[in-house]
């Protein structure tokens, strides 16, 4: 138990059976420097990724969009706002033209089920996600159709990857370029 010490009158005061104050914040201040050290690394490998990407092609503003769309559900929403966009367009004499209009991916409604669980399958395989993903009952035929997919989409990606170059080749990144973040909106 903790010992007392006294004082002038009749006041005890308590004194800490533990470690020193200093060894406390010592430690705290180790695991904010390690914090650190691995946020600044993978943000190094992160910002290298990026500029990977960038160099492949990919519109990076598109990606974070997409993505940002993804993981909040609300496709609805960025229809709307595409909609409202290209009537606005319209309006102020800059309209879509309509063979604009076929470089646009749609899901066609008469779509098979089975078609569409192969292309997700494949997607979610050529990403590198797991079988985990498989939105479709395991014994039903959409979900043997995902996982056959899956499988296929894996092999893509390893080939795929085997044509990208080490990871020490990958473009570094400058350290005042804009972060891809996705939560941001």
């Amino acid at each position: 138990m903790a010992r007392a010490a006294k004082k002038e009158d009749n006041v005890v005061e308590l004194k800490r059976n533990g470690p020193a104050e200093d060894a406390v914040i010592a430690l705290q201040l180790g695991k904010i420097q390690r914090a650190k050290a691995e946020f600044e690394s993978a943000n190094g490998n992160y910002r290298n990724t990026l500029k990977h990407v960038e160099a492949k092609g990919v519109h990076l503003a598109a990606a974070k969009d997409a993505l940002a769309i993804k993981k909040s559900g609300k496709v609805e929403e960025k229809v709307a706002y595409l909609k409202a966009l290209t009537e606005y367009l319209m309006i102020l004499g800059m309209p879509i033209e309509k063979k604009q209009l076929d470089m646009f991916r749609v899901e066609e409604p008469s779509r098979d089920s089975l078609a569409k669980a192969k292309e997700l399958g494949r997607y979610v395989g050529i990403m590198g996600q797991g079988m985990d993903q498989n939105p479709y009952a395991i014994d039903s035929e959409q979900g043997q159709a995902w996982i056959e997919a899956f499988h296929e989409g894996t092999k893509e990606r390893e080939l795929i990857l085997s044509l990208e170059p080490a990871g020490d080749e990958l473009i570094k990144g400058d350290s005042e370029d804009d972060v891809f973040d996705e939560d941001e909106e």
